[in-house]
């Protein structure tokens, strides 16, 4: 009986494989840093019609949205189905890049709380903690 061929790596295809796993691991990287600043500039949009549409339901669910993100609250998913689509585009650039904080950008909790807080929403931003969920 014969057992497996167990083949262990030359020097060279040790140095290749880990190249390959160098190489994966920065063009995510990169790929994560540019979804963060496509993040944070849709993150400024998305202030700008909190700040000047209060006259629709979409403010709110956009606020629950990203309330959720930054407290961890729960949120129905299916909100984002009410959104305009510019709306819509820019929340999902929001939570793609969010979580990445590197030397070029920073996208994590600070980031959404100086959002708020630079357009004036903070405090009705607070407010979504005691909201009561709509389903």
């Amino acid at each position: 009986m014969s057992g497996p061929t167990i083949h262990f790596p030359t020097k060279e295809e040790e140095e290749a494989l880990l190249k390959a796993a160098l190489a994966r691991m920065h063009s995510v990287n990169h790929e994560r840093c540019m979804e963060a600043i496509n993040g944070v500039q849709a993150l400024a949009r998305l202030m700008t019609m909190l700040k000047d549409n209060h006259d629709t339901g979409q403010p709110y669910k956009l606020r629950r949205l990203l309330y959720s993100l930054w407290n961890g609250k729960p949120a129905d998913l299916t909100d984002t189905l009410c959104l305009d689509w510019q709306l819509k585009r820019d929340f999902t650039r929001v939570l793609l890049g969010f979580g990445y904080e590197g030397k070029e950008v920073k996208l994590f909790y600070k980031a959404i709380e100086t959002a708020f807080r630079d357009a004036g929403l903070w405090e009705w931003f607070l407010e979504e903690a005691d909201e009561r969920p709509t389903k």
